[in-house]
């Protein structure tokens, strides 16, 4: 009997351990998974780790080795869901790091043209690490191209230091600082640029117009000169020597620019560049002007108008410079009023914005940074507001500076501090008075459990037991599983007291809502 018995029972466990060292392993799917990766079977792995996933939604490893084959299949759009789903738990280890996840995050936005999620992740990433070179290009070119040039020099300044034999952050840093009226630094950063592509041509024509803003016309004629070499495409050409017959005109070579511009208008005809035959008809007339030949302008706003009536308005200055002509061949001391308006034709050769908008670098369309402006975290971790002043973001300050932001802003920064704390917000509620605190609507992320949010950044007055009696009933009333009253107020005595009866609601005071701030401000 006792034979049977020990025999059964070792067949017995001997079944367990076989099904516990060789069957179990063979169906766990995180070693199928692994087995089928080993394959290169990428879609069945994917099918083991949502097994697994459909059991636990918060595993965070599963939801980022998944989201990292979505992007190895370019799903972008799946990896997206599972890289979120990651910062929500918010639960990270050596293998999850938070830093990877936020730039694989970014750069899916960035791939949807999401721009503003994509600007929100960098600038939140330069929360935690303000030397971040990834976030800290993407975040300057964002705002640069959002045409917020002073949000870009600030990401500019600093990234510059980090990257400093980089053509494109050279460039960029330049065209910030030329659209910023910084043209010493623009030019400085510009030559940067040169220095590492020689031969670029937008990095030379930038050379130009710094210097033409300078006014130092031989330089700017020097740069033109390299570009003439380069540049191949025709319509580009025909810029570049339009630019270099105007500068000969800045330089008071009258007469070089007339035959700069017979060139021009030579190489516009061999093109049949209808259009730019008119215009360059149009500069000879004033360049002719400019080097006292009257005739010649004559002639050549004829053809002008010979090939396009009215031009421009050139009819009228055709007629006004014939009756010039004829009266300065009967009267001396002759002032022509068509001479007083060379000034304004040079002036107007090209347009304030026209290297910004042949740099490639403003955006398609526009998104609103305000929100980021208003409470930019400075790029040294302090607080910067919308007048640059700055606030050490450490200790009470950051209280201090929270108390006194505006209300837009409170909200937001509010909003982010309870996600810290594990919450998803739902929804803003109505609050009676605004400027006092905002109250919100939301879940724990990891329980589900339904919570009602006070924030209330009262300065001249303790928090006493009826706000927070009307709030306990606040939260009955919503059917909320608790409430957290936060308040950078002291309680008063009877209030700490009544806390002890109110026990669905928890009160986080300023020392302890402070942790939750840093790094937002």
């Amino acid at each position: 009997m006792i034979f049977w018995f020990l025999f059964m029972a070792s067949i017995i466990l001997g079944g367990i351990g076989f099904y516990i060292f060789f069957i179990a392993p063979k169906l766990d799917p995180n070693n199928r998974a692994e087995e089928f990766l080993k394959e290169n079977k990428i879609e069945d792995a994917i099918i083991e780790y949502r097994k697994i996933l459909d059991e636990n939604p918060y595993d965070f490893l599963t939801n980022y080795r998944i989201a990292n084959l979505y992007i190895k299949q370019n799903e972008i759009d799946e990896a997206a869901l599972h890289l979120e789903k990651i910062l929500e738990i918010n639960k990270f280890n050596f293998e999850v790091d938070k830093l990877t996840v936020e730039k694989k995050l970014a750069k899916i936005y960035m791939k949807r043209d999401e721009i503003d999620k994509c600007f929100q992740m960098y600038h939140d990433i330069l929360s935690q690490h303000p030397t971040d070179d990834t976030a800290l290009y993407n975040t300057a070119f964002i705002a640069l191209g959002q045409e917020e040039y002073d949000l870009a020099q600030r990401y500019f300044e600093r990234l510059v230091k980090i990257r400093k034999k980089d053509f494109e952050v050279a460039f960029g840093a330049g065209m910030c600082s030329y659209q910023n009226q910084k043209t010493n630094d623009a030019v400085e950063y510009f030559k940067i640029a040169v220095s590492l592509r020689p031969n670029n041509d937008i990095a030379l024509m930038a050379m130009v117009f710094a210097y033409l803003r300078k006014r130092d016309y031989r330089k700017s004629l020097g740069y033109i000169e390299m570009l003439i070499k380069n540049v191949t495409d025709p319509q580009v050409k025909f810029i570049v020597l339009r630019i270099e017959a105007f500068l000969y005109v800045m330089l008071k070579k009258s007469h070089e620019a007339v035959s700069k511009f017979e060139e021009l208008l030579g190489f516009t005809k061999a093109n049949e560049f209808i259009d730019e035959i008119a215009l360059t008809l149009y500069d000879l007339g004033f360049a002719s002007l400019n080097d006292e030949q009257s005739k010649k302008a004559y002639k050549y706003w004829n053809d002008l108008d010979t090939d396009k009536k009215d031009y421009r308005g050139i009819n009228a200055m055709i007629i006004q410079l014939r009756k010039e002509m004829d009266d300065s061949e009967n009267k001396s001391g002759f002032e022509s009023p068509l001479y007083n308006r060379l000034d304004s034709w040079v002036k107007n050769s090209f347009p304030s914005e026209f290297l910004w908008g042949i740099c490639g670098l403003k955006s398609s369309y526009k998104i609103d940074l305000k929100k980021y402006i208003t409470y930019s975290t400075g790029l040294d971790g302090s607080f910067m507001s919308q007048d640059n002043a700055s606030v050490t973001g450490t200790g009470a300050y950051l209280i201090d500076t929270f108390n006194k932001l505006d209300t837009d802003s409170f909200r937001i920064i509010s909003n982010r501090a309870i996600e810290k704390m594990g919450y998803k917000i739902d929804h803003i509620l109505t609050t009676y008075k605004e400027s006092d605190g905002v109250d919100f609507m939301g879940k724990h992320r990891q329980t589900g459990d339904l919570t009602l949010f006070e924030v209330r950044r009262w300065t001249q007055t303790k928090v006493g037991e009826i706000p927070l009696r009307n709030f306990a009933q606040a939260v009955n009333d919503a059917k909320a599983k608790k409430g957290l009253f936060i308040t950078t107020a002291q309680l008063t005595e009877g209030a700490a007291a009544s806390l002890k009866h109110l026990n669905k609601i928890e009160v986080v005071l300023a020392d302890d809502f402070n942790r939750y701030l840093q790094g937002l401000m």
